[in-house]
């Protein structure tokens, strides 16, 4: 940025590519079984690995004669956030990649002032409303944990599953240092300058303009400030559907035009383009994808006077000015992807992916209800065991992310590092790890995916 360009540019753009797969390991031995509708390949994995998550650190821009002229990696101009159970595969079975991957946030947090690109996802992608604030607070401190122990930092920002939160989501943030979410406009409900120098304009029609940051202000039900505030960038829906669901990542220039068209070309201030999808979209879902992206960060937006940055440097340079109220945000909260809040992972809400003739997901509540039980359960059994054994049992859970592949010695350390009474014994140090192993899976239950189809 030189001259007498805006600080942060005039037009900023961030894509965001939120790259995640479910935990498919088989729990018994922590590896992935064959999948044959994944085929040829040995599972899902592995096939978006080679459609995706690698073309994208290596992106191949071509000539008019299509011929290979430049490697391009897109991660050092995304923003992104990598699911910890994704990402753990990745180290474990594509090492070079998660390499590059961190690299990349290492550029970015040098070029744009010591704001990486990288944004930490909670941990195994659980509707966050639906879940205790108890649950909730592991969740981000699982996935604070693992996001420092890849990336050298701590984040700024935090990738919520299906974008979903309500007020004590928000209130959970806070407390934790998140600095910023990412939501869809359908989530807003109104917003008013933070100086107070204007009422409540209602945006439920999801009319808010996404070219600007705003700002949660922490409240409860009675609407009075509690302390705190967590500021949110929305994304531009119609340009995230169109490149999720339509064919503009089949040519950068069309892409480039897509997102020119979402400035306000009158408006003096300075303006941000915020595209946020899946980044299974670049490569896997649309073939090439990764490709478009390359010659979109590396040969066009310089010219277009388009300036990709990522969200803690923008938001850095251009603060919030208003503030913005939640739909639902003292009931259910809402998500991204449900059209009624969050029913689709609680409820038969009307929401569906397909299936067979007749079916339908009033599964949903009694197994939902079944687990929240099992889970009652699996907690007094692990206050019961570990409370006597001189640890808090919560703070036990909350660290037992950073050992729970540990050899019994590391293992031993951690529990004494965390209370335990130096006299446990083996065997009791065995059962604190299956238990702290069961409160894992029985948060792993809960993962949004296994609610989300037919």
């Amino acid at each position: 940025m030189t001259g007498n360009k805006p600080a942060g540019g005039k037009r900023a753009v961030v894509i965001h590519g939120h790259f995640y797969q479910p935990p498919r390991e088989n729990p018994w031995l922590d590896a992935i079984d064959r999948q044959e509708s994944a085929a040829p390949y040995h599972d899902w994995n592995e096939r978006i690995y080679d459609q995706c998550y690698r073309p994208n650190a290596f992106s191949r821009i071509l000539d008019p004669q299509g011929m290979i002229v430049d490697i391009y990696n897109n991660y050092r101009s995304l923003s992104f956030n990598f699911g910890p159970t994704l990402f753990r595969w990745l180290e474990t079975y594509h090492p070079r990649l998660a390499e590059k991957i961190v690299q990349a946030d290492r550029e970015s947090y040098n070029v744009f002032k010591k704001h990486g690109n990288a944004l930490a996802q909670v941990y195994n992608h659980l509707i966050m409303p639906l879940s205790s604030r108890r649950d909730q607070l592991t969740q981000i401190r699982w996935a604070k944990t693992f996001f420092q122990s890849r990336f050298n930092r701590p984040p700024e920002g935090l990738w919520l599953a299906e974008t979903a939160l309500n007020m004590e989501t928000v209130q959970c943030c806070i407390e934790e240092g998140i600095r910023f979410v990412v939501l869809s406009p359908n989530q807003a409900e109104a917003i008013r300058p933070l100086d107070g120098a204007k009422d409540w304009t209602s945006v439920v029609s999801g009319s808010i303009d996404t070219r600007r940051p705003y700002r949660i202000v922490a409240r409860d039900e009675s609407h009075k400030p509690t302390g705190g505030h967590l500021d949110v960038f929305f994304f531009d829906e119609g340009l995230s559907r169109a490149v999720s669901f339509e064919n503009i990542l089949t040519d950068a220039k069309l892409l480039a035009d897509r997102i020119r068209g979402g400035f306000d070309e009158k408006a003096s201030d300075n303006q941000i383009v915020t595209i946020a999808t899946d980044g299974e979209t670049f490569g896997h879902h649309k073939p090439f994808g990764d490709m478009c992206l390359a010659y979109f960060f590396s040969r066009l937006a310089p010219g277009l006077d388009l300036t990709p940055v990522n969200f803690g440097y923008y938001l850095e340079l251009n603060p919030p000015r208003w503030e913005v109220g939640l739909k639902n945000a003292f009931g259910e909260g809402t998500g991204w992807s449900c059209m009624y809040g969050v029913g689709r992972w609680v409820r038969d809400c009307g929401c569906s992916t397909g299936g067979l003739k007749g079916w339908n997901q009033t599964w949903r509540t009694p197994l939902r209800k079944a687990l929240q039980d099992l889970q009652k359960q699996v907690d007094a059994v692990f206050e019961k065991s570990v409370s006597p054994l001189g640890a808090d049992p919560w703070a036990l859970r909350d660290g037992a992310i950073k050992v729970f592949e540990a050899e019994p010695a590391a293992w031993r350390k951690f529990l004494l590092e965390h209370g335990c009474r130096a006299d446990i014994t083996d065997e009791q140090a065995r059962l604190l790890r299956r238990l702290c192993e069961a409160q894992k899976y029985m948060l792993f239950s809960f993962t949004s995916c296994g609610w989300f189809f037919a």
